[in-house]
């Protein structure tokens, strides 16, 4: 009776709970705005997560686990909640997640991945201001097949909407900040030539608009 006065009063365009509640929904005819979500599992009983107290699990507990799994960093919350989000909205809105703060903390774990590359190269081209001179100009193969991959982001903005899911977008990130990370490690950013700049700059704002519109923190320093 609730949820059929909620939907004659308030008319919403979705409702968004988790996936065991899609039977009823479409008992009631709101099947077609049901949005279903996973839940959060433990990553070792494979139950749904709780906290200590035994009540639903929080961001903010998620966020506590994570934050004591991290080395000295100048914004630890900043950092933990990129590691905390990226990791739930890859995973697909439908699909449950195992919580791991183990698994999530490791430095070649994605969220971390991601936020570690973006100031890894602000960092390379801020320190060689003087003699950053990004232009389209003598780009080689290497640089153009950079530049191509990180255009696919406007795929998967459309990807993300279309499927209302982020996943399609948050799992595009993670892609472009390896590729982004091996261009780097590969080719020495500070005084190369424009066109190697000028495919670096692009791609790191591109991954940085992603992970602000996936909720993520750009941050300068980890």
């Amino acid at each position: 009776m609730h949820d059929l006065g909620f939907a004659r009063i308030v008319q919403p365009d979705f409702y968004l709970t988790g996936a065991e509640q899609a039977e009823h929904f479409k008992v009631l005819g709101l099947g077609d705005r049901h949005l279903p979500m996973g839940l959060v599992l433990d990553p070792v009983t494979g139950k749904k997560m709780k906290s200590r107290e035994g009540n639903a699990f929080s961001a903010e507990d998620a966020m506590e686990l994570v934050i004591k799994r991290l080395n000295e960093t100048p914004e630890p919350r900043k950092l933990a909640w990129n590691i905390v989000s990226w990791n739930f909205l890859q995973s697909g809105r439908t699909k449950d997640v195992k919580f791991s703060a183990e698994e999530w903390t490791k430095p070649e774990s994605m969220g971390l991945y991601i936020t570690y590359t973006y100031a890894r190269i602000l960092s390379a081209m801020q320190s060689d201001v003087k003699s950053w001179d990004p232009r389209p100009e003598g780009l080689t193969e290497e640089d153009v097949a950079m530049l191509g991959f990180s255009q696919y982001v406007h795929f998967y903005y459309g990807r993300a909407a279309e499927t209302l899911d982020p996943s399609p977008l948050a799992r595009y990130a993670g892609e472009l900040a390896m590729k982004l990370g091996a261009f780097y490690f590969k080719n020495k950013i500070a005084g190369a030539r424009p066109g190697l700049q000028y495919a670096v700059l692009t791609a790191h704002a591109l991954l940085k608009h992603v992970m602000e519109f996936l909720g993520m923190f750009p941050l300068d320093r980890v």
